[in-house]
């Protein structure tokens, strides 16, 4: 690996291809691109909180990130907090 480098990864099969394609084609439509960003709103920090394969090994101690900035998050909320799938 050192000399040929990391071999490709296997492109993952989607489950809805034609799904994909349509966002593929969208994404790369400067007029739709363009009337889309115009309506964005402005938004302050952004932080991504994920759970990574650790957390179900054996050798994983203590909380996993994720499980702790949502209780964060969590007990920061001045009104109410709306989950979503």
């Amino acid at each position: 690996m050192l000399r040929e480098g990391v071999p490709p990864l296997a492109l993952a099969a989607f489950e809805r291809p034609r799904r994909v394609a349509a966002m593929s084609r969208d994404a790369d439509d400067p007029v739709l691109v363009k009337k889309l960003s115009d309506g964005a709103l402005p938004v302050g920090k952004v932080e991504f909180l994920a759970d990574l394969p650790q957390k179900h090994r054996g050798s994983h101690e203590g909380p996993a990130p994720a499980s702790t900035g949502l209780r964060s998050l969590i007990e920061s909320a001045q009104a109410e907090v709306l989950l979503q799938k």
